[in-house]
């Protein structure tokens, strides 16, 4: 059988462009199904990858995480309650203060994980990391 060699009418025209808002709901069957509810026109940007048809192939969310870090009790105040509840109590009048959608966290230890799952906090699917600036700008068009 003669298998003739591909020419670019073979290939699929892929058009990457900004998605709008109203055409968010769309990413309910992607790994952003969990995340686009939170976003704001004001401040996201999510990145659609189609087909000619329309279909989307692709796509990924840019958007600023405001980010819960360091969380820290000293050792003689440690499972007293008091300090982790006046913690809690600032921390979601912040939160709330801000009028922020969520906040991203995270857990080092299981029992940190079991606390904040009980806080009402959802895991999140893979592996997190930061990317720096100066690793990013490697992928930039030469």
């Amino acid at each position: 059988m003669l298998i003739r060699p591909a020419t670019l009418a073979d290939v699929p025209r892929l058009v990457a462009r900004d998605l709008p808002p109203a055409e968010w709901p769309r990413l309910a069957e992607t790994e952003l199904a969990t995340v686009w509810p939170l976003l704001t026109p004001e401040t996201a940007r999510v990145l659609a990858i189609e087909d000619e048809m329309g279909t989307l192939l692709g796509c990924w969310a840019l958007f600023p995480a405001w980010h819960l870090e360091g969380c820290w009790i000293a050792p003689t105040a440690r499972r007293k309650g008091a300090v982790a509840r006046l913690g809690l109590e600032t921390m979601a009048g912040w939160i709330a203060a801000a009028n922020l959608g969520g906040v991203m966290t995270a857990a080092t230890t299981e029992t940190i994980a079991g606390y904040l799952t009980r806080l009402g906090a959802r895991l999140l699917p893979g592996q997190h990391f930061l990317w720096p600036r100066e690793e990013s700008d490697r992928c930039l068009p030469r």
